[in-house]
């Protein structure tokens, strides 16, 4: 049995050196305002990091999507905002039945129909229900 060439190379295509660049950029200036640590060492383990994710992003077919990412930065600060409320009112869920066990748990296994068409979406969606998710 072959394999289609397809499924071996999930890039379709050459990803721009403007997009690499632009995502190694975003990353690094992250690490750096996050990281507050400006030793030698420091920086160059964040930088190899960076690297090793540019890389990894690349062969995994980050930039396949890199159209559809632009038009979604827009909408990306009310996102967070809203992923933060979520992960903020589970975490005082959970707080409340850690502090309280006599609460009535019920551990249930839910199917959602996603409208997500695309290997970002689904993973987005995947991550925004983990650490959001609410005890009922």
């Amino acid at each position: 049995m072959k394999i289609p060439k397809t499924s071996l190379n999930p890039q379709h295509g050459k990803a721009k050196v403007s997009s690499i660049l632009l995502l190694l950029l975003v990353l690094a200036v992250s690490w750096l305002l996050w990281s507050g640590l400006y030793k030698p060492l420091l920086i160059g383990l964040g930088a190899f990091s960076c690297l090793l994710s540019t890389y990894l992003a690349h062969r995994m077919g980050f930039f396949r999507h890199h159209k559809a990412l632009l038009r979604l930065m827009p909408r990306l600060p009310g996102y967070w905002l809203w992923l933060l409320r979520e992960i903020i009112v589970s975490s005082i869920d959970v707080a409340k039945l850690i502090l309280k066990p006599s609460m009535p748990i019920s551990p249930t296994v839910v199917e959602i129909d996603a409208a997500t068409k695309t290997d970002v979406g689904q993973v987005i969606l995947g991550n925004s229900i983990t650490l959001s998710l609410q005890a009922q």
